[in-house]
């Protein structure tokens, strides 16, 4: 007669997987990995194109700000709407506003777009928790400068949720 090969597969004793599904989860929610997994913050300088940098308070540090004005702002010389923008995850202030400002060369218009908390110039960590009060404090800032003028915060990808939460936490002027 013949010998039966018999093996017989071990299983994971089930808290061995509670401990792996633990760890994975402490992982994720106190390592920020969610921040690291969306956002892509770079530092290196990039050509702001005629923009004025800003910055001001936040944090411990500075939020950094890049304005510009439409040529007819530059002409009156003021602003008669200013819009607060807010740039998509892998992107920069310092590109933008000087162009878009051009766009709106038959009205007077100020653009002021903010590089996130870990982009550009802006201090302290890349975190999603940090987009919303940093949006808070670059419309405050903003507020202070537009005097009773009409503000439009303005986004677009995950600016987009900046703008929101401005549009929630502060009344918009007429």
């Amino acid at each position: 007669m013949g010998q039966t090969d018999v093996r017989l597969r071990v299983l994971p004793p089930p808290w061995c997987l509670l401990a792996i599904g633990v760890v994975y989860l402490v992982v994720m929610f106190f390592d920020h990995l969610p921040d690291h997994l969306i956002l892509f913050p770079t530092r290196t300088p990039i050509n702001a194109g005629g923009a004025a940098r800003k910055t001001i308070s936040f944090e411990n540090g500075q939020l950094e700000l890049w304005i510009a004005q439409s040529q007819a702002a530059r002409s009156k010389g003021n602003a008669d709407v200013y819009v607060l923008r807010f740039y998509g995850n892998a992107d920069r202030a310092e590109r933008w506003p000087t162009e878009e400002a051009e766009m709106w060369n038959d009205r007077a218009v100020e653009i002021w777009g903010m590089n996130y908390p870990g982009f550009g110039g802006s201090t302290g960590p890349a975190w999603l928790s940090k987009i919303g009060p940093a949006a808070l404090a670059a419309f405050d800032e903003l507020r202070r400068h537009a005097v009773d003028r009409p503000i439009v915060p303005f986004g677009t990808s995950i600016g987009a949720t900046a703008a929101l939460h401005v549009a929630a936490h502060r009344p918009l002027p007429d």
